[in-house]
């Protein structure tokens, strides 16, 4: 049997062509190993520094080829035949060479700390280089859609094998979310735009194509990543709480009018439950409008009386308010919208979307969202198709449902109950933001809520102020700014500190169970007398009695 074919890696040189955003970040970890190594001192009697001490330069850039024992000119080991990201590939060769610079980032050369800004800077900006693709082989738009969906599947790959441990225990909770959902949102466009063929090699003599085996692999690769991440929070405790959505959910419309008595038809008979669960997904379903609006805009310094702010803890800008006289007053922008773009370009941050619209001058096109609910058909609508059901079988319909009916009574009133515990919580969900009066909470009323609790807290002696802040997520130069109003020249500017983020769900969070707590107290003392038991004992007894025989 041949033996494999020795694949070297990435050269750096090629590196500062292909990915030059990652190289910068290449070139500060080997700045640190030079600075790490002179401090060891030329001790030529020691075999470990004349091996490892002393910096291997590579001669075309002059950084180390070896940092923190990590060697980058070492061969690629083979995948094998039954990986469908062959060794050779450039997804491969960008997998290893980003994992080997998380690998080099955990400590440093001189045992610098802040390993986890390291690994956020370089999955940063590797993501940066990947939706760039600044490289000489990508002449098409359906090259590059090929292109980043491997290098998608290398970068992923990269972060998935190394673990994270440092930036997921230690990193920026809001940022790193920020960070996640990117990629996961670029993953969902390169699934969509990529067709997956039948071959096995993964070419691309067909441009926008991939072998359906690398296509399935990077489904793996992504539930890999996503489970990580879901095991993080078990792991490190709730501040690291992340989610990793990257295939697109597509909402299916219930259809009205014909179509719906003759899918009402094909339902089982009687199954009241099915029906419901229709119903409820059909609640459910959103439908997202789309608005652009164009105003002239006279000079970069003119004030557009347009108040925004984050949205959730991503980078989407959330529409605030409209003052009286702005440009957008009478225009199709509204309140609670989600800016899309500006100008034609996609932001990928909050303050870059904001450097956007204070940039322009004259004509400032900004395209919106907003979503909807789609309003359900009538729930009797199933019931009024299907065919009528036998005398015994109807009877038991209308015990079942004035029983279903009471519940749902039941559970309309008390709205928190024992299963909303299995269902995410609102500030648990992507783009969720706090909400007073039906607008976005502003910071100082997020910061006297969180004042409040804090104070509450101190004096019934359940949390001091450091547990609290512990209990958040965030460090104490991060709360400290939030809580001094005087940091910021404008209010809303603090939005973009991560204590507004993190004080908010715990606020909601703890309203929730305070709310729970005074439901589970009044059930308590609302409990019925024995005889309702006995009451539900014969309503038992009666469906029973009808029930066919089966």
């Amino acid at each position: 049997m041949a033996s494999a074919a020795v694949v070297a890696p990435l050269a750096l040189s090629t590196v500062k062509r292909r990915y030059p955003r990652l190289f910068q970040e290449f070139t500060l970890l080997s700045d640190r190993e030079k600075d790490g190594t002179s401090d060891f001192g030329n001790d030529d009697d020691s075999d470990f520094f004349s091996s490892y001490a002393r910096p291997v330069i590579d001669p075309a850039t002059g950084l180390c080829t070896r940092i923190s024992l990590t060697d980058f000119t070492q061969p690629l080991e083979d995948n094998g035949d039954d990986c469908a990201m062959a060794t050779s590939s450039d997804a491969n060769k960008f997998n290893i060479f980003l994992w080997q610079c998380l690998i080099a980032s955990e400590t440093g050369s001189s045992s610098i700390g802040g390993d986890a800004c390291r690994q956020y800077d370089l999955l940063n900006r590797a993501l940066d280089d990947v939706l760039s693709l600044a490289m000489a082989t990508t002449t098409t738009a359906a090259s590059v859609a090929t292109a980043k969906f491997e290098h998608l599947l290398g970068w992923t790959a990269a972060a998935t094998n190394h673990g994270l441990h440092a930036l997921l225990y230690r990193g920026d909770p809001d940022r790193n979310r920020t960070l996640f959902k990117a990629v996961g949102d670029e993953w969902k466009e390169a699934f969509e735009k990529t067709t997956a063929c039948n071959n096995n090699n993964g070419s691309n003599d067909k441009a926008g194509i991939v072998s359906e085996a690398l296509r399935k692999f990077a489904i793996w690769m992504c539930e890999s990543f996503q489970k990580l991440l879901k095991d993080a929070k078990k792991e490190y405790g709730d501040h690291a709480k992340y989610s990793f959505n990257f295939i697109k959910q597509t909402a299916r419309r219930v259809p009205k009018g014909p179509a719906s008595v003759a899918t009402a038809a094909a339902l089982p008979k009687n199954n009241s439950a099915t029906a419901t669960a229709a119903a409820a997904t059909a609640a459910q379903l959103l439908c997202t409008n789309e608005v652009t609006t164009v105003v002239i805009k006279p000079m970069k310094d003119f004030k557009l009386g347009l108040g925004i702010g984050q949205k959730g803890g991503n980078s989407a800008i959330l529409v605030n308010s409209i003052a009286p006289g702005s440009l957008f007053l009478k225009t199709g922008l509204k309140v609670g919208m989600t800016l899309k773009s500006i100008n034609g370009k996609k932001y990928r941050s909050f303050a870059e979307g904001l450097a956007l619209i204070k940039g322009a001058e004259g004509k400032l096109t900004i395209v919106a969202t907003t979503v909807t609910p789609i309003p359900p058909p009538p729930a009797d609508t199933a019931v009024r198709s299907a065919a009528a059901p036998s005398a015994a079988t109807a009877s038991t319909n209308v015990i079942v449902s004035s029983n279903q009916r009471q519940q749902n009574l039941i559970l309309s009133t008390n709205s928190i109950s024992e299963a909303d515990d299995d269902e995410p919580k609102p500030w648990e969900l992507d783009g969720w933001v706090p909400q007073r009066g039906g607008k976005q909470a502003t910071p100082d009323m997020i910061r006297k809520e969180l004042q409040k609790y804090i104070d509450q807290c101190k004096a019934d002696g359940t949390m001091n102020q450091s547990r609290i802040i512990t209990k958040m997520g965030v460090n104490n130069n991060t709360f400290r700014r939030f809580m001094n109003p005087k940091t910021y020249k404008e209010q809303w500017s603090a939005t973009q500190n991560g204590t507004y983020w993190a004080a908010a769900r715990l606020l909601a969070k703890v309203k929730y169970e305070n709310e729970k707590a005074k439901k589970s107290e009044g059930t308590a003392k609302r409990k019925p007398a024995s005889s309702s038991s006995s009451d539900d004992e014969s309503s038992t007894k009666k469906v029973k009695a009808i029930l066919p025989v089966s």
